[in-house]
């Protein structure tokens, strides 16, 4: 059946009719994940041909296979193009236009250039050296570096075509470089993918740079009376010269207060991040620059009415297509299986398109998967990924994670993250990474992963405040009746406590804010210094983010709610996810955060999500006789979770020890020295449990000395 809801059904990209990934089907290429950068010298001063590769060099992680760079000065229109050590010899001979002829040195750089990009390749579809980046358009007005893909291409391509656009390969990359020349800054309404785009136009004197609807792939940037540099990790910015490594201090309270970063601010302060759905322009004489909104998440819009059978049939039909899509690629694709509903959902469908559609992946005829578990039963979510492996037949890997590998990695683990984040639970996802790298027996360069599921799905508990308080401002006194008992039957959460946490929901922020001034609750824990504390508590900034929170008290606070956890809380862990595989030269990609899938999700009603305390109703549903009901069924949930509590105890005390002990962590300023290390001292005893206090110090501690001192 074909639902006619509005979505998105078929994309057209499908030659006689059939699904994206089957072999000749699509004339897919050119498709890789990469690392970007460049640089813009305001007053035509020039870039050192020295500094541009030095940026290139520091992402060199994100694209082993090929690096390309081009200078240019606007003022005399001269356009020069190099590779690079890790050039393949093949580029060097190829005829394209945009392929050089030789490596990039600075004796062979002729005038100067104010204008620098450079990229980093890994391929994952097309090896060619037609490939190379950056690539140009075929007058060269147009030069383009490209991180990402379009699922969506050969559709576009059409339509390009029908309007008499050439094209001379088969690659997504042409094709996104064609769409901006018809369309311009429109062109990205028509993607469905993850990508970050610098178009170089010539023509209009404008670097044009865009980022994806959801913040899959990372763009960051700065601006100053120096000029503007960009990229796609912050490391690369900081070889520039433009920026000096700096600590924001107003981020760093509030990374202290809530163990959470921002996705419109970095911790360094100048540095910030594109933000998601969103593109920039930039004159070439590196002053005037401006960010316009292209995508926003539908809210509040858009319902649509239909039998709940019909809602799993459209979920299941638009998240099959989302998963095709992901699995197109000229090298093996796995998936990251951690046991929770989200990967096993993938995991059984992509065993289902194998087994019955037959469906192929390059270099394998079985499915692979990754996962991390642990010895302490607290965390390991073993018996449910057993569960998949089984059911799909497929070819487990597993890794381990110890305090003592934490500690041996810590170094390149935080220099790959570059920013201080809330706990160690990423460290089990780095592993997972290194295990795909490391499993050379499967050749595995491309992954799967959940992320997205529990945010657009209402899968976190705490979810649940956020619904009932919906359901209680909206009078449904009995369905609330029966979604209390639903929770505290299957949970065991008691109906006094989640009846507080309602009632904190919808109290309005303004009067939270009152009646906190009034009881003359402190605004932040103890062992923050005062020092830093007071000067912090009435800072704009921090006073403009705390007062940014939506304010429950109004409209669907549950619709809210997950509105707020796609639009901010995702970007924060996709980013996340970006270094732990980039920095195995892993390309990570998303099923759950199709943006059809997503709007389709967001389009149904509350009890599509949560109903009668049972959570991603829509997606058990939609899996029924596909994934085993041992997992399908499961109320459980631990996610990607690390026993940091007890590692903080054994492998890594003398670390935090050192730390908390340290004349640098006591002159920073940030924490009550002396208070720390007393919680500290209580917690190695098993007095109390700080884990998640304990690794912010440590983390902003190691941070400031690696890349601020």
């Amino acid at each position: 059946m074909k639902l006619e809801i509005g979505f998105e059904a078929s994309d057209g990209d499908f030659r006689g009719g059939g699904d994206p990934g089957v072999p000749g089907e699509l004339p897919w290429g050119g498709q890789k994940m990469c690392g970007i950068t460049g640089v813009i010298r305001s007053e035509g001063r020039p870039v050192d041909p020295a500094t541009i590769r030095a940026m290139g060099r520091s992402i060199a992680h994100r694209g082993p296979d090929d690096e390309g760079y081009l200078l240019a000065d606007p003022a005399s229109g001269n356009i020069q193009i190099f590779g690079g050590d890790d050039t393949p010899a093949s580029v060097f001979a190829h005829a394209a236009p945009y392929c050089p002829e030789q490596p990039l040195e600075p004796e062979r750089v002729r005038g100067q250039a104010s204008v620098a990009l450079a990229h980093r390749r890994l391929s994952i579809i097309d090896m060619s050296a037609g490939g190379h980046q950056p690539i140009c358009n075929a007058d060269q007005s147009l030069w383009m570096l490209y991180n990402g893909e379009v699922y969506n291409y050969a559709s576009v391509r059409k339509e390009l075509t029908d309007l008499g656009h050439h094209f001379a390969s088969d690659s997504d990359s042409e094709v996104v470089l064609h769409a901006y020349e018809e369309w311009g800054a429109d062109c990205l309404v028509r993607f469905n993918g993850m990508f970050a785009i610098a178009i170089l136009d010539r023509n209009r004197n404008k670097l044009f740079c865009a980022r994806d609807r959801f913040g899959i792939k990372p763009f960051y940037y700065a601006h100053n009376h120096e000029g503007f540099v960009f990229g796609s990790e912050i490391k690369a910015l900081l070889q520039s010269g433009l920026v000096k490594p700096a600590p924001n201090l107003p981020i760093l309270y509030t990374y202290l207060l809530r163990g959470t970063d921002d996705i419109f601010e970095t911790c360094y302060e100048g540095i910030v991040p594109l933000a998601p759905g969103h593109h920039l322009t930039i004159d070439l004489d590196g002053r005037n620059l401006s960010i316009e909104r292209y995508y926003e998440l539908p809210y509040g819009k858009n319902k649509i009415k239909l039998s709940s059978d019909d809602y799993a049939e459209g979920f299941r039909e638009q998240f099959r297509r989302s998963i095709r899509y992901r699995l197109i690629a000229d090298v093996p694709i796995g998936t990251c299986l951690s046991g929770g509903l989200d990967s096993s959902a993938i995991a059984c469908v992509v065993d289902k398109l194998m087994r019955d559609d037959g469906l192929k992946i390059a270099g394998t005829d079985m499915q692979s998967t990754f996962s991390a578990r642990y010895k302490d039963p607290r965390h390991d979510e073993g018996q449910w990924i057993d569960e998949v492996v089984n059911a799909t037949r497929s070819v487990p890997h597993t890794t381990f994670p110890t305090g003592a590998e934490l500690l041996d990695e810590l170094d390149d683990f935080l220099w790959h993250h570059e920013e201080p984040f809330g706990s160690t639970s990423i460290y089990a996802q780095w592993r997972v990474f290194k295990l795909v790298k490391s499993s050379t027996d499967v050749g595995v360069k491309v992954t799967l992963d959940g992320q997205g599921g529990d945010e657009t799905l209402g899968g976190y508990h705490r979810y649940f405040t956020t619904y009932f308080a919906n359901l209680l401002s909206k009078g449904k006194f009995a369905r609330l009746k029966k979604e209390l008992a639903g929770c505290q039957a299957l949970h065991g959460y008691a109906t006094r406590a989640l009846a507080s946490q309602v009632a904190s929901v919808m109290t309005p922020v303004a009067l939270k804010n009152a009646l906190r001034s009034l009881a003359n609750k402190p605004e932040y824990p103890n062992w923050i210094s005062d020092e830093f504390g007071k000067a912090m508590v009435g800072h704009p900034d921090v006073m403009r983010r705390r007062d940014a929170y939506y304010d429950w008290a109004s409209g669907n606070v549950f619709e809210g709610d997950l509105h707020s956890s796609i639009s901010y809380g995702i970007p924060r862990l996709l980013r996340h996810g970006d270094r732990n595989s980039m920095a195995h030269s892993i390309e990570s990609r998303v099923p759950f955060l199709d943006h059809n899938l997503v709007e389709f999700c967001m389009a149904m009603p509350d009890e599509q999500k949560i109903h009668n305390g049972v959570t991603k109703r829509v997606l058990r549903d939609a899996t029924k006789g596909l994934m085993p009901d041992a997992v399908r069924l499961r109320h459980s949930k631990l996610g990607f979770s690390t026993p940091q509590d007890s590692w903080f105890r054994e492998d890594l005390a003398p670390l935090v020890e050192d730390v908390v002990m340290s004349d640098s962590f006591a002159e920073r300023g940030f924490v009550d020295t002396d208070r720390a290390r007393s919680l500290f001292k209580q917690h190695k005893a098993h007095e109390i449990d700080i884990n998640n206090e304990i690794w912010k110090w440590t983390n902003l501690e190691l941070w400031m000395r690696r890349f601020i001192d």
